[in-house]
């Protein structure tokens, strides 16, 4: 067992090569802390580029040799992309201790989509999926609809100052504090398809296995299947 161990070991160190990665910002903070470390730690020969890029920036990256592989929401079914699934996000309601929603076990869907639904700003697919979740009418007179965050974090924070709610990504409900503040929906288990996206087919296969296989063992099991729930689709 030593022997293979050692052997396992020196094969990590002798993979190496250039990977460039991109990855969208609701990906970004709850993802990347989780695999980056064990992959560097196993791959050292391996250098890595990470940037954080829109969903559309990184198709159109990819579709310019600019990056090896994109870290976002699919599907996209965009001619000459390839798709590897990774993983299933369920999307949860945060709400504000002082709305009624608080007091309510499970919420429809339909009930969400008023002007007390803090929205990411536009670019963002987490708002594209919020939306047609709840088939959201986006009017300009929507008072909150006049400040558009690119941040989740900063979501958070205007719900608990300013009241009203927003959707979260399951992983950035992991650390969270939410005191009852998080929600399910009675209606569907609204869930975000998390998957590598890359254009060349034949160059790097082992350096996106490797990346891969760092990511879906670094996230919690019952993310792995989609039989939980319902994918919502952002294009």
């Amino acid at each position: 067992l030593n022997e293979l161990s050692i052997d396992n070991q020196n094969e990590e160190e002798r993979i190496s090569g250039r990977l460039n990665i991109a990855i969208i910002p609701s990906l970004a903070p709850y993802l990347l802390p989780k695999f980056i470390g064990s992959l560097t730690d196993k791959y050292p020969q391996i250098e890595i580029k990470i940037n954080e890029m829109l969903s559309e920036d990184i198709i159109n990256a990819l579709k310019k040799d600019d990056i090896d592989v994109g870290i976002l929401v699919t599907p996209l079914n965009e001619r000459g992309i390839h798709e590897l699934p990774l993983f299933y996000e369920e999307m949860k309601l945060y709400v504000n201790p002082s709305h009624h929603f608080s007091k309510i076990n499970k919420i429809e869907t339909s009930e969400i989509a008023t002007d007390e639904l803090w929205l990411m700003s536009k670019g963002n697919c987490f708002r594209t999926q919020v939306v047609n979740l709840c088939d959201y009418n986006l009017k300009e007179e929507h008072k909150h609809f006049k400040f558009e965050s690119g941040s989740l974090e900063t979501l958070i924070n205007l719900v608990n100052t300013e009241g009203g709610y927003t959707l979260l990504p399951e992983l950035a409900t992991e650390n969270l504090n939410s005191d009852g503040k998080l929600k399910s929906f009675s209606n569907l288990v609204p869930l975000r398809e998390v998957g590598l996206a890359y254009s060349r087919t034949n160059v790097k296969s082992k350096l996106l296995e490797i990346l891969a296989t760092e990511i879906k063992q670094s996230i919690p099991r019952k993310m792995l299947s989609k039989g939980k729930g319902e994918i919502v689709y952002w294009r």
